[in-house]
């Protein structure tokens, strides 16, 4: 009995064994806590930004800087453009704001278009990411009139957008054009038709809504005031 209790002991010792050998092997299963692994990936300045979706952002006047002289050009390159890019459902008016004015030089009468702001146009937009990007990359199309380069615009005031509206429907309207001429309050100037031609006289009154003017004229020693035409002056 003796001999085999002392023959077993060495199979307890054995069973010990495998268990400490046994640990050992466990312990990879026992990974590390992954916590840092998650949390890398995230910015806390990221988290805070939350994209407006295009369909909830308002349409709003903005005012866009271009090579002078080219204000119609660009402007409808910038339509063309988004229009191709299937952007223009963001757009809802692109403006070059005019106003016709009438000329009377040397005689002849002519009806041009005045650009009131040379340099720019305007657009009535939602400023989605993809117009902004694609603007300035547009050849002569400079930067977005307020705010930082690196920043997105600032849409014009109500106030702005009030004096802009306004212009376009004066523009719009029937309303004759302003007459424009080359002459002004006294400046010397000679009468070319009518019962006072050849008459020489200064310019005391002009009136551009009617088109007509004061010219004081010498008559027999004496000065006499002339309500005349723009087009039966001619200066000096």
């Amino acid at each position: 009995t003796e001999e085999a209790s002392t023959e077993e002991e060495p199979e307890e010792a054995s069973t010990e064994e495998e268990s400490v050998e046994e640990e050992p092997r466990e312990e990879p299963e026992e990974t590390p806590d992954a916590e840092p692994v998650e949390e890398a990936p995230v910015s806390p300045k990221t988290s805070r930004i939350k994209k407006v979706p295009a369909e909830e952002l308002a349409y709003e006047w903005y005012v866009i800087k271009v090579a002078n002289g080219r204000e119609d050009t660009l402007s409808r390159k910038v339509e063309k453009t988004l229009s191709l890019r299937g952007l223009d459902h963001h757009v809802r008016k692109i403006e070059v704001p005019k106003q016709k004015v009438t000329e009377i030089k040397d005689g002849k009468k002519r009806v041009r278009e005045h650009k009131l702001y040379q340099g720019y146009f305007f657009m009535e937009c939602q400023l989605v990411d993809e117009i902004w990007y694609l603007l300035r990359d547009i050849q002569g199309v400079g930067s977005f009139v307020g705010g930082k380069p690196s920043d997105k615009p600032m849409p014009m005031l109500p106030d702005e957008v009030r004096k802009l509206r306004d212009m376009m429907e004066q523009r719009e309207s029937e309303a004759p054009p302003e007459l424009k001429i080359d002459v002004k309050k006294n400046d010397t100037v000679k009468v070319k038709d009518g019962p006072f031609e050849n008459f020489e006289g200064i310019v005391v009154e002009v009136h551009p809504k009617t088109g007509k003017l004061r010219v004081m004229v010498t008559i027999f020693g004496r000065e006499t005031p002339v309500d005349l035409e723009y087009w039966q002056v001619e200066q000096t």
